[in-house]
């Protein structure tokens, strides 16, 4: 029976927090051929007047050049909370990662994600990030050329911290789900702990040969 119960909760673990976390610290990147965002188009300095804008506490600006998706899911003041909440009002420079920062990662080649590092006033360490960037989002879907140039309308998406959740504790710059996660994975420890507890004690004096057959 406590067998039964064990495999059950390990079950819901890794069916529940495991996609959690990914949540959490962003996306995995896709595998498509790298796109030249250095030489054929402006996304970086879009990204990066998206990005100071919101570190200048200038989240109406960072707002409206937004996309249509980030807009329609996301009032203003979500929008400024949830920028505050990941501490981006406190960004002061960004850096891109090279050559292959931007990789494909929309359906159908409709745009990129741009990871970069940003400094943040008061943290000694760089804190990655990502963005997902839609290309020409106000042409119709069928009649985009999708062949990226210099005059390519750029548009953000999203804008997340691509860091792991133990390090967003260190640094106190943990979100509401880390909270829920940490909570999450502490109640499943401590039921974990309890049942080999329990599984000890109710076998306490029994043979070797007991353990190892219900463990």
């Amino acid at each position: 029976m406590l067998h039964s119960i064990f495999v059950r909760i390990l079950f819901i673990f890794s069916v529940f927090l495991v996609p959690l976390e990914a949540f959490a610290s962003g996306a995995p990147a896709s595998d498509a051929a790298p796109f030249n965002w250095t030489e054929d188009s402006n996304i970086k300095e879009v990204a990066a007047q998206f990005i100071l804008s919101v570190g200048k506490d200038d989240f109406q600006a960072a707002y409206n050049s937004a996309g249509d998706v980030l807009r329609e899911h996301r009032s203003l003041t979500e929008f400024t909370e949830d920028m505050k909440d990941a501490r981006f009002d406190l960004v002061e420079s960004v850096e891109w990662d090279g050559d292959n920062a931007a990789i494909p990662a929309l359906p159908a080649n409709g745009g990129y994600k741009l990871r970069g590092n940003v400094k943040m006033e008061g943290f000694e360490n760089p804190v990655p990030v990502y963005l997902h960037l839609q290309g020409d989002a106000h042409i119709e879907a069928g009649d985009r050329s999708r062949e990226w140039t210099k005059d390519t309308k750029w548009t953000i998406m999203d804008y997340r911290s691509s860091d792991g959740m133990g390090t967003r504790f260190s640094e106190s710059r943990f979100s509401t789900l880390d909270w829920f996660l940490m909570f999450f994975s502490g109640g499943l420890l401590i039921g974990f702990l309890g049942l080999c507890f329990y599984y000890v004690k109710g076998l306490w004096g029994a043979p070797r040969e007991l353990y190892l057959l219900y463990f």
